[in-house]
Order: C-alpha cells, then sequence, then structure tokens
C-alpha cells in the first residue's frame, strides 16, 4: 500500500512539472513577443527622430550654402533623358556642413535613401520602418509637388551606377515608374533587413496604389505660375512630369 501512494506521489509530482515547463515556455514566448516588439518600436521612432535630426541639419546647410549637399555616389533619375532629381545613401560622403555623423538604420547598420532635385533646392530622406513584422516606408521631404498629382515622390525604391529612365516603355507597364517610395507604403521600400539589404519593390501599380488608404498621396498648389515651376526646374524642356487619369506618367504643356 505504501509503495502505491509513493508511486502516486510521484506521478503527480511528474504532472506537475510537465504542466510548470509548459506554462514557463508559453510565458517566455510571450515575453520574447512583447520584447521584440518593444524593440521593434523603439527602433522606428530611432529611425523617425534621427530622419527628423537630418532634414534639419539638411536645412540649416542650406540656409549656408544655398544648396542641399549632392551624394558623392549617387545615380540620376532621369525622365526623357532629362535630369530630375539626384539619388543615392545619406552615408560619410555626403559632406553637411551641420552634422558631425551621419546616422545609420539601428538594426541593420546601413544608411538611409537620400534625394535632391536637379537643381538641389529641394531634397527627401527615407527609411524602412519595421512595422510590426509588416516594413513599411517612410519619408521626409520638403519637395513640392506640380498643381494636382504630379511627381508626388523624388525617391526610388532602386540602387543604381547609371542613370535611371522612368519614362520608357511608356506604356508596357514596366517602368521604373512603380518603383516610386511613396510615405506610409508597403508596396515600395528603400531597403530591406534581410542581406543584402536592397531597395524592395512588388511593383503595385499606381492605379492600386491610389486604392491603398494607408498610402500618403499629396496634392498642393504651391506653383502659381509656369515661370515659377520653371524657376524650380519642374520641367523636362517645355514639359512637367503629370500622372493622367490612367495612372501613367505623361508629359503635359505648361500653361498659365
Amino acid at each position: 500500500m505504501k509503495i502505491k501512494i509513493l508511486n502516486s506521489i510521484k506521478a503527480f509530482t511528474f504532472v506537475e512539472l510537465i504542466i510548470s515547463i509548459t506554462i514557463i515556455s508559453i510565458l517566455s514566448i510571450l515575453w520574447f513577443v512583447s520584447y521584440s516588439k518593444n524593440l521593434e518600436d523603439s527602433r522606428d521612432s530611432q529611425r523617425k527622430s534621427e530622419l527628423s535630426w537630418v532634414a534639419s541639419w539638411l536645412k540649416l546647410h542650406k540656409t549656408k550654402r544655398w544648396e542641399y549637399p549632392t551624394p558623392w555616389s549617387n545615380f540620376d533619375i532621369t525622365n526623357n533623358w532629362y535630369i530630375s532629381a539626384i539619388q543615392w545613401k545619406l552615408d560619410k560622403n555626403i559632406i553637411i556642413s551641420t552634422i558631425d555623423k551621419i546616422p545609420l538604420d539601428p538594426f541593420i547598420g546601413i544608411p538611409y535613401t537620400f534625394s535632391v532635385s536637379k537643381n538641389k533646392q529641394e531634397f527627401q530622406l527615407s527609411a524602412t520602418l519595421e512595422n510590426n513584422w509588416l516594413n513599411k516606408s517612410f519619408l521626409l521631404w520638403d519637395y513640392k509637388s506640380v498643381a494636382k498629382d504630379i511627381l508626388p515622390t523624388i525617391v526610388l525604391a532602386i540602387s543604381s551606377s547609371t542613370p535611371v529612365e522612368i519614362n520608357n516603355l511608356i506604356w508596357s507597364g514596366a517602368t521604373n515608374r512603380t518603383m516610386f517610395i511613396f510615405d506610409n507604403s508597403i508596396h515600395n521600400l528603400p531597403y530591406t533587413f534581410t542581406d543584402p539589404f536592397h531597395p524592395y519593390t512588388d511593383n503595385t501599380s499606381f492605379t492600386w496604389l491610389t486604392n491603398d488608404l494607408n498610402v500618403i498621396w499629396w496634392q498642393n498648389s504651391d506653383y502659381r505660375s509656369c515661370l515659377e515651376i520653371s524657376d524650380d526646374w519642374k520641367y523636362i524642356w517645355t514639359w512637367e512630369y503629370q500622372i493622367n487619369s490612367w495612372w501613367t506618367l505623361i508629359g503635359t504643356t505648361c500653361t498659365n
């Protein structure tokens, strides 16, 4: 009888041990998930803060030098082979008179993406947010679009060592026009978090993007005349970028 009691006690203790291990494992997983999420949120906040700081430094640099710095290792963004913007990484090769150290992505240690208009009077910065495992883009800029839906961004989800033409094969749909990075978008990213950390695009069409409520499209009326547009170099000969009703980029003659 004593042996049976002891066996019962041993069996009960073993079951308790299994239950305890299971509970501890579940709690550990929950803690790890929560901890990982907190780390991601913290890094995303850091990215936003760093881009905000860099934007302030860039504007101060422009105040002193009359223009934004040009990326040294860069590629041109062209339309009909006319240079519209210059893009590369915000790395140590960019001389900014008001900043001592260029920040890097806090998770993978690569530079943020940096783009300036051809006349070096406007800029865009972009980073990729971890966003709870659903990566999306984050942009800061002082770029001004022309009238309605004209070239809503000057940053592309692409890297290159040669000029990138965005207006070739205009009716095919297979052009770099699908690689514009839009703020808050999950479709085109400045970089990924997996080696080799290249820009990413899913080649989503403009039509689909306009139906995505998360994508931030903006319109403005900063320009009051064609002369102002021309003075700001927002033209290609006598043309400007424009997205027409079929959401393809075409040229349109500027009229006051």
